[in-house]
């Protein structure tokens, strides 16, 4: 048990680089050796910067950590060992799709440029959690589901009707056939590949 070394036991996210296991937690981030079972100390590191700040998500895209926290969104550059601030936006979720960078706080933007404090493009008004799959977004409310399409600016509404079971949508995830989300009442699945594509 190593729990007893992590800046915090509430632990938000994981995410494995090349031997090292990323800890997101309420105070910071931590490394894990997997080669050797251990917390790695990060004093003197260039992580300290993040040292006593909630970190809430990792996503890695090309070589890149992207990681938003209780300040906003960075990017964390290992290689040459630098930190670059994206946003001073409290954002808990996000997704990187195709160069793209979304983010979510009951309302999804897309973040316009890649340079300084970040402007914001507004996508949809509503939304808990959600993904995106090429030019559509899936996102949900409290027992409907979204969908959106960015290029062509049109979006379907699923619901019980169309056979969502349960009153709570709980999670969801897409690729670029299928949905799957989780109720109160299971694990539902969806090839809306099959209908919208």
């Amino acid at each position: 048990n190593i729990s007893k070394d992590l800046n915090d036991e509430a632990i938000w996210d994981l995410i494995i680089i090349d031997n090292s296991l990323l800890v997101a937690t309420a105070r910071g981030i931590n490394e894990i050796s997997l080669l050797e079972n251990i917390v790695i100390p990060n004093k003197n590191s260039f992580l300290d910067e993040l040292n006593n700040k909630e970190i809430y998500k990792f996503m890695l895209d090309d070589q890149i950590l992207y990681v938003s926290f209780s300040d906003g969104l960075a990017k964390i550059d290992f290689i040459n060992q630098d930190i670059n601030y994206i946003s001073n936006k409290r954002i808990k979720d996000f997704q990187i799709n195709q160069g793209r960078i979304f983010v979510n706080d009951s309302k999804i933007y897309q973040i316009i440029s890649d340079n300084k404090l970040k402007s914001y493009n507004l996508i949809l008004d509503k939304g808990f959690e959600f993904c995106v799959s090429e030019e559509f977004i899936w996102t949900f409310t409290k027992n409907e589901l979204y969908l959106y399409n960015m290029e062509k600016n049109m979006n379907w509404s699923y619901n019980y009707l169309d056979g969502i079971y349960g009153d709570f949508i709980y999670t969801l995830d897409c690729d670029d056939q299928w949905i799957w989300f989780s109720t109160n009442k299971g694990v539902f699945y969806y090839n809306w590949g099959a209908y919208h594509k």
